[in-house]
């Protein structure tokens, strides 16, 4: 197999690139939906949060289900599920049979 090259960055995590974009430009925008609109800083933020209560809460390394229709709450849930250490199995109510 044949190696890429040294400029060619692979996250080794999925939360990698939220916290590398958090570094590198805090105040732009990374999730908007609707009248909502979290800059890169806030979001990973609210993701750590998410991580630290989900710990606390004894989820951390297990396997946490979200039930929530698409919206800005699922994608910061499933991060901070994946922050806190845990799977994140991710249902919508509204595609159920």
């Amino acid at each position: 197999m044949t190696p890429l090259p040294e400029h060619v960055w692979l996250p080794r995590t999925t939360l990698e690139p939220l916290r590398r974009a958090a570094r590198n430009r805090p105040n732009g925008p990374a999730l908007i939906a609707g009248d909502l609109m979290l800059t890169y800083h806030d979001y990973a933020a609210a993701v750590d949060a998410l991580g630290v209560r989900l710990v606390g809460e004894g989820a951390g390394g297990g396997t946490v289900l979200i039930l929530l229709r698409n919206s800005a709450a699922i994608a910061l849930t499933i991060l901070g599920a994946q922050a806190a250490g845990a799977t994140a199995a991710a249902l919508n109510p509204d595609y159920s049979p």
